[in-house]
């Protein structure tokens, strides 16, 4: 039985580091118009505010609790949401047609730009299953939901229409030479990793870990004194550097000096380092003897981007080739921007941030070859830039949002450098890896259950694939 054809504008709200979207919930005003209805059907078209919780990871079908009522103005739920500190962040429109066949109810929804899906509405599994078969529906079912949908279309429609003329859009995943027979250690490079602290000798524990699964020859963490034994233990494979400390447990300057004199072809710098004024020290030690003393790449991640940021005129005191991994809440910070405004057009502030910073450090690198900045703006579609390329990620999931996975993906990146690929390839390569890893390690322990430590054992997979 025919029921009837409307309009929906589901508008969804999450708060600025998309903590809803990362735990599968979901909040929502919709709006209908109604085009055409059955006789005598009445439609109620007041806004309808819905609350989605996740999908249950234990159903054949896709199930999940839902909570709504009907409003009478939207735009006061609107100022409650925001008072809670969630804002509108995507808005799915679609046609649905409507009809009823027993006890379900089959829904055909058109999203423009995206596609047509049918959905099946029952009070079981087995009712649903049935119904499918009646109607000869074929193909498996997905669990995907119209948000990551809509954000993914948005995201893969950066193409060169919309990219200023000199940048070239990516796509091509580079890899990674074959390995002669005859290799040894010593030719596929030294990453020197940066970082730990009291309560975070996890986060350099997983940066090495992530170097040593990147393939790099030799991995050495650098990481005070207190916790070295620590990280250790956590990369038995790789060696370890105590840092000088005072009484405290703080960084002393003999610490700066032990950093920059350690032997390795590329620093990755902040996972664990915690923020001070003797992390800014070191931080900026590297980055201006990056290429002066010893011309070694230098990743920044985590700690290591939030003592850069303190600096301020970092562009200025650039001497080398860096690598900038931040998340949104990092870059926000980097560029004196909110993060909402960061996620709404990743792609133009990623993109504008670089030539920003490359404009900034011009006259101290003109008489440097070779000193390449490289941004990974990490996220849903993680977006790497050198200004004049873009390459925008399509491998990962949700399961991606739990801590280490930032660290793990800092010591891949530091490790293709290291074995060489230029910075740029490496970061494309290494987004693609992290994320695929992540997509393999959710199918089999799922994306709530996904920690850092099942990324380290799935790269290998990512790599061969």
């Amino acid at each position: 039985m025919f029921c009837g054809t409307v309009v929906q504008t589901d508008r969804y709200f999450d708060s600025d580091d998309r903590r809803l979207l990362a735990g599968d919930i979901g909040v929502r005003i919709r709006l209908t118009k109604v085009l055409k209805s059955a006789a005598g059907a009445a439609v109620d078209a007041r806004p309808l505010l819905t609350f989605k919780g996740p999908v249950r990871a234990d159903a054949k079908l896709k199930s999940r609790p839902e909570t709504q009522a009907r409003v009478d103005d939207d735009a006061i739920v609107d100022r409650v949401l925001a008072a809670a500190g969630l804002a509108p962040t995507v808005t799915v429109e679609k046609r649905r047609e409507s009809w009823r066949l027993g006890r379900c109810t089959v829904e055909l929804d058109t999203l423009p730009g995206i596609g047509t899906f049918v959905e099946i509405e029952g009070p079981d599994e087995t009712t649903i299953e049935n119904v499918r078969k009646k109607l000869n529906i074929q193909g498996l079912p997905t669990r995907e939901h119209y948000v990551k949908l809509t954000l993914d279309a948005r995201d893969h429609r950066t193409d060169k229409s919309n990219l200023p003329p000199n940048v070239t859009l990516v796509t091509i995943i580079p890899t990674l030479p074959k390995r002669k027979p005859a290799s040894h250690k010593g030719d596929f490079g030294h990453v020197l990793v940066v970082g730990g602290s009291a309560g975070m000798a996890g986060a350099c524990g997983l940066c090495a870990n992530g170097a040593l699964r990147g393939g790099a020859g030799l991995v050495t963490a650098a990481t005070p004194a207190t916790v070295q034994p620590i990280v250790a233990t956590l990369a038995p494979c790789a060696m370890t550097i105590p840092l000088a400390v005072d009484a405290h447990g703080t960084l002393t300057p003999e610490a700066v000096r032990q950093v920059t004199h350690a032997r390795g072809t590329v620093l990755a710098v902040g996972p664990g380092m915690g923020v001070g004024t003797p992390q800014q020290r070191l931080v900026q030690a590297v980055i201006e003897q990056a290429a002066v003393e010893r011309p070694r790449p230098v990743v920044l991640d985590a700690d290591g981007l939030n003592n850069l940021a303190a600096l301020g005129d970092w562009p200025a005191r650039r001497r080398g080739t860096m690598i900038l991994t931040p998340h949104p809440g990092e870059f926000a910070r980097l560029t004196h921007a909110t993060t909402h405004d960061v996620q709404t057009d990743r792609v133009r502030h990623a993109l504008a941030a670089v030539n920003r910073w490359l404009n900034a450090g011009e006259s101290t690198l003109r008489s440097l070859s070779g000193a390449e900045l490289v941004l990974v703006l990490k996220g849903a579609s993680t977006v790497v830039t050198d200004g004049r390329r873009l390459y925008v990620n399509r491998t990962g999931n949700p399961g991606l949002a739990t801590g280490g996975s930032g660290d793990v993906l800092t010591g891949l990146l530091a490790a293709l450098i290291a074995q060489g690929m230029p910075p740029f390839d490496a970061a494309v390569l290494a987004t693609h890896t992290h994320g695929l890893a992540a997509d393999l390690a959710a199918k089999d322990v799922g994306e709530t259950s996904l920690i850092a430590t099942d990324l380290l054992d799935y790269i290998g997979r990512a790599m061969k694939t």
